[in-house]
C-alpha cells in the first residue's frame, strides 16, 4: 500500500510533482517566478508564481493555476490473480 499524505493523495507522487515544480526554474530566477504546487484533499494544482510588480499590491505573489492533476485511488489485485 503506498503511504498517503494528511491530503490523502499518495506522498511519492506529492513529493514528485514538488520536485518536478522545483526544476522547472532555475535557482538564479526564482526571485521571478516560481513553479508551486498547491495540495488539496483529491488534487494537485500547479500554479506559475510572480513576485508583486507594483508597490500598491502588497507584498503577495500573484499565483496563477495552469494545471490540476486528480488522484484516482484503484484497487491492486491480488498476486497470482490476472485483472479482467
Amino acid at each position: 500500500m503506498t503511504p498517503m499524505a494528511g491530503s490523502g493523495l499518495p506522498e511519492l507522487d506529492v513529493a514528485r510533482v514538488q520536485r518536478w515544480c522545483t526544476a522547472q526554474v532555475p535557482e538564479r530566477l526564482r526571485g521571478e517566478i516560481r513553479v508551486e504546487c498547491d495540495i488539496a484533499a483529491r488534487h494537485l494544482t500547479i500554479c506559475e508564481c510572480r513576485p508583486p510588480w507594483h508597490d500598491d499590491l502588497g507584498p503577495e505573489w500573484t499565483r496563477f493555476p495552469i494545471a490540476r492533476l486528480h488522484h484516482t485511488k484503484t484497487e491492486q489485485s491480488e498476486p497470482g490473480r490476472s485483472c479482467r
